[in-house]
């Protein structure tokens, strides 16, 4: 089975020099997604001021296979009354 890399670019980038033994491509863009969440939950106020990430997925041997993107923006919003959403009952 391959080992596959995930090096994070978050305007910085931080390659992988481990890696993670998987058994294919699909599995590793799962694994990306798992890592995106790992680092969320874990440090959820890094990703302020950054508004896109990305993880390459890559093999030794291949190279770069796939890149998993994130983007975030946020912007208070304040509602007038007529605006917000209303639940009518039957």
């Amino acid at each position: 089975m391959p080992r596959y890399f995930f090096d994070l670019n978050d305007g910085a980038e931080w390659p992988d020099d481990e890696g993670v033994v998987l058994p294919n491509l699909e599995t590793a863009r799962l694994e990306a997604l798992r890592l995106y969440g790992a680092i969320l939950r874990d440090d959820p106020q890094g990703f302020q001021g950054v508004d896109a990430w990305h993880i390459d997925i890559r093999t030794k041997s291949e190279g770069v296979l796939g890149r998993i993107s994130l983007m975030a923006s946020h912007r208070d919003v304040s509602f007038e009354p007529s605006q917000q959403a209303r639940v009518s009952t039957p």
